[in-house]
């Protein structure tokens, strides 16, 4: 999995900040952010051009600061991402073959 190699604690044990906004967290803003936010605004332009619109108050599939996720049957969290365990279950616990035809 693919992921930040630490949560970048401090000696403390709290989380490292960045310098410019203490309200964000250093893993956060160093491996992800400037992508995503460049994906997210893509994304919302071309919406925008489109003619739709967006409210992210009233979406219930809206999720934000989470420590977990899962979505397209993956769970993704600050160690990367994996397939979610409800949709390979069926998988691990297939049974032995009895006969090779």
């Amino acid at each position: 999995c693919k992921g930040p190699k630490s949560f970048y604690r401090t000696n403390e044990g709290e989380y490292e900040t960045m310098e410019f906004n203490p309200k964000i967290r250093r893993f956060v803003y160093e491996l992800r952010f400037p992508t995503h936010a460049q994906d997210v605004n893509r994304i919302l332009w071309k919406l925008l051009c489109g003619g739709a619109t967006v409210s992210g108050l009233s979406a219930k599939k809206l999720y934000i600061c989470m420590p977990e996720i899962s979505i397209l049957g993956h769970t993704c969290n600050s160690y990367g991402r994996r397939a979610d365990d409800t949709h390979v279950i069926k998988i691990v616990n297939w049974p032995a073959c009895k006969t090779i035809s």
